[in-house]
């Protein structure tokens, strides 16, 4: 398919302009998709390969476009920080939780710390009600 420096110029923009919307634009067998970046990521790493075009055996087939290489090496980088995502997310449901329990120890240290504080007081009082000096 040749385009002309016009329909380039317009495929550009029209990129571009989806960008600026927060879209990613992808060729499909239909035609030229868009479709909302925040959900586009959500996918596993294999179907983003897949809808652009980076999958191993797509990549493999163009052996004779050195650019090959460097597609190659956006698969494995796209799939490395999928991973280290998933890896994150794992550590921040188990940092919550760990919050969530220190949160509560803290809560009955302060209760405990306040009863403490509360019948230190008490034993002052009385010892001063028996003349004894705090």
């Amino acid at each position: 398919m040749t385009m002309s420096e016009e329909e380039k110029k317009e495929l550009v923009q029209f990129v571009l302009d989806k960008k600026e919307e927060g879209k990613i634009v992808v060729m499909t067998f239909e035609g030229l998709m868009s479709a909302p970046l925040e959900d586009f990521i959500k996918q596993p790493a294999d179907g983003l390969l897949y809808d652009l075009n980076r999958d191993t055996a797509t990549t493999l087939s163009f052996v004779d476009d050195p650019k090959w290489v460097n597609d190659f090496a956006v698969a494995l980088v796209i799939r490395k920080l999928k991973a280290e995502n998933e890896r994150l997310s794992g550590l921040k449901t188990v940092l919550k939780r760990i919050d969530a329990k220190a949160i509560s120890i803290v809560a009955k240290l302060s209760y405990r710390t306040s009863a403490f504080q509360d019948a230190l007081t008490i034993h002052q009082l009385c010892y001063k009600a028996l003349g004894g000096e705090s």
